[in-house]
């Protein structure tokens, strides 16, 4: 009768056993199907998403191409007017940039440095609101202040000097609108640097603008080349601003976007020519400056 007992007992354990594994089967066969649907639904996503972008930034610009032609490309940039205007743009857009960053990472870092004060706070919303102005409001308020009857303008008249229609509009306009991301842009970068190595650089001796020079800004260095890369673009490519505080006079105010909007009126062909032309000499900037700074991430 024991025997029967431990014999019954031992089936059972054994009938457990195995309907625990397929049991434990079940479940993993379950939690890698669960994967795989993972899996396949983000490689699904990626793809849409390249699709799209394709769809939404490669293929107008293709599309541009062939409805321009390359003939007319050469067509657009040997025109005087054209090549002034690349001319133009390429210099005042490099004196932007070089103000931006002389003004700008100062404006950044201190921003950054000081971000706990009330008043850097505000001031930080001041530097990002023209960022989310559009350029039409950036020009009117520039042409207000340094027109005839404004405050600018009248301490400018003061000094003889008169900047409206001249290429220095060209150029502030361009820094009024690039600044303000420039600054952005490094300030976020800026706040991950550790407290830990001002702290540092205090107890060796250092002051705080020694600091930043010698260690920040070196360490910064792709964040601070990406910025200006940004920067540089959007002055390349202003237009609202330019249009009313500048004006659009060939050869003197007249930029690629400014000369893209004029070449509308009489010739689409040629306007989409032209702006293949801008495409590709931002293309190569940013190219060429990533050459420069070879491996390091930008």
């Amino acid at each position: 009768m024991l025997a029967r007992t431990q014999t019954t007992n031992s089936r059972v354990n054994i009938q457990s056993g195995v309907r625990s594994r397929q049991s434990a089967h079940a479940k993993f066969s379950y939690e890698d199907f669960a994967a795989a649907i993972f899996k396949k639904s983000i490689l699904a996503l990626v793809v849409v998403a390249i699709t799209v972008f394709l769809l939404l930034m490669v293929m107008p610009i293709i599309s541009m191409l062939q409805f321009s032609g390359f003939s007319r490309i050469w067509q657009s940039v040997a025109q005087f007017d054209g090549l002034a205007a690349i001319s133009l743009s390429l210099y005042t857009t490099a004196i932007t940039a070089l103000f931006t960053f002389l003004i700008g990472t100062p404006v950044a870092f201190l921003l950054s440095r000081y971000r706990g004060l009330r008043a850097v706070r505000a001031l930080s919303v001041v530097f990002q609101l023209p960022i989310a102005l559009p350029p039409s409001i950036a020009g009117i308020a520039l042409l207000l202040f340094f027109g005839t009857n404004g405050i600018g303008g009248r301490l400018l008249a003061a000094l003889g000097v008169n900047i409206i229609f001249t290429p220095i509009a060209v150029m502030i306009a361009q820094f009024f609108v690039s600044c303000p991301l420039y600054v952005q842009s490094l300030r976020l970068s800026a706040n991950a640097v550790p407290e830990e190595l001002f702290e540092a650089a205090y107890v060796n001796g250092a002051d705080a603008i020694t600091t930043v020079v010698r260690f920040i800004v070196p360490m910064l260095r792709p964040a601070i080349v990406s910025a200006i890369i940004v920067s540089y673009i959007r002055s390349l490519g202003e237009f609202g601003a330019t249009l009313l505080f500048a004006g659009n006079m060939a050869g003197a105010t007249s930029t690629m976007p400014l000369h893209i909007y004029t070449l509308m009126q009489s010739d689409v062909r040629l306007s989409a020519a032209f702006s293949i032309v801008l495409i590709s000499i931002a293309a190569v900037i940013v190219v060429v400056i990533k050459g420069l700074l070879g491996r390091e991430e930008v």
